[in-house]
């Protein structure tokens, strides 16, 4: 079977999400496969000094052999490396590297999945954009798009075109994180338009909340506050986020299934009605995953005492209400190695709306 390279036409559009459903179905079928992240920003080292990418972790725990099924990344761009290389010009050693991890993983597996980073044109500068990766490892490149229709459709006309203009081979789209109420409306119109354009479609993925709802400890990563109470729940899930700015008593109304609640550190009255909604919903209905306590305001020592005593993940935080919860709002919280829900969530989500199959058939 020839490589497939899956890339995005930005980032966070769901390349590992469908790279993990295909690892896990070609597994399914037999396939002895492999996962290859060829170049890429966020990364850390192993304790040997090798340099992985943070999605390469995610797979690893899903395939079970970090050193056999992926290998280390054969380009890092790290802060100041790509003004390193254009004045190095490696660029034919660098794909010479990718060439020989391809190659090195091809003689013991029947499948590679290669997973490129961003958009694909990211890399250019260094004629490492996903086309130059494609074609210089023979591998067939499998776009992801986000959901929609006349944008949609332009995503990918436009990225198709970069790719078999710099002499990658395309193979087709997969559509992800289609809303669920105009996933069947809009599956059709793609349909119909790509078979126009000779552009096969693969699959269509409806957008599934819990891929996107973090843990409370994803969530608290990051903030550099003092956690008050609740450190053995902060596996909870989070799937909305509001702020605490209104007296405690219209607070219900606002107050959702596995709700993050963003409020000063003095308004007590505000943090007891979330502990008191928390009891109320129990562990099984969880109304209220946790509460972000901000301005550095410590809460009075009963309130304090309840909060603890209520197991609520809480924390409090040196910043004020509004950049707290925009600092929030931005963050893309990705799939990590240990996050085993949505690592099995993301495998049948592929499993359940992209043709494995037919993509298998396309790569032999």
């Amino acid at each position: 079977m020839r490589p497939i390279y899956i890339v995005g036409t930005k980032r966070d559009v769901g390349k590992t999400t469908l790279a993990l459903g295909l690892l896990h179905g070609f597994r399914q079928r037999g396939y002895r496969t492999a996962y290859l992240k060829p170049l890429g920003q966020h990364f850390a080292a192993d304790e040997g000094g090798a340099v992985f990418h943070n999605d390469a972790r995610v797979v690893s725990s899903l395939l079970d052999s970090a050193a056999t099924d992926t290998v280390q990344m054969a380009v890092s761009i790290g802060r100041g490396r790509v003004q390193e290389e254009l004045v190095a010009k490696r660029e034919e050693e660098l794909l010479e590297g990718i060439q020989a991890d391809v190659s090195r993983l091809s003689r013991d597996h029947d499948a590679i999945v290669l997973e490129g980073m961003g958009n694909v044109a990211m890399g250019a500068c260094l004629k490492m954009s996903a086309a130059d990766v494609a074609r210089s490892v023979s591998a067939r490149a499998l776009l992801v798009v986000e959901a929609g229709v006349g944008r949609t459709i332009d995503e990918i006309l436009l990225c198709s075109t970069f790719m078999r203009q710099q002499g990658a081979d395309f193979m087709g789209v997969v559509v992800s994180k289609a809303w669920p109420s105009k996933y069947e409306r809009i599956t059709k119109a793609l349909t119909a338009s790509l078979t126009d354009r000779g552009i096969p479609l693969f699959g269509v993925t409806p957008y599934q909340e819990e891929l996107a709802s973090p843990t409370i400890a994803q969530v608290f990563d990051g903030l550099g506050g003092e956690l008050l109470g609740g450190a053995e729940h902060v596996s909870h899930r989070v799937a909305r986020t509001i702020i605490g700015a209104m007296q405690a008593e219209n607070m219900s109304r606002y107050i959702g299934l596995r709700t993050l609640v963003i409020t000063p550190g003095d308004r007590c009255d505000v943090a007891m009605a979330c502990l008191r909604a928390h009891m109320i919903g129990g562990i099984d209905s969880l109304s209220v995953s946790g509460l972000v306590l901000t301005c550095g305001h410590v809460p009075d020592a009963e309130t304090l005492q309840h909060i603890r005593a209520s197991h609520l993940p809480c924390m409090l935080v040196g910043g004020d209400t509004y950049s707290v919860a925009t600092e929030l709002r931005n963050r893309i919280y990705k799939i990590t190695p240990d996050d085993k829900e949505r690592i099995d969530w993301a495998v049948r989500l592929a499993l359940d709306h992209v043709d494995t199959d037919r993509i298998i058939a396309a790569l032999k």
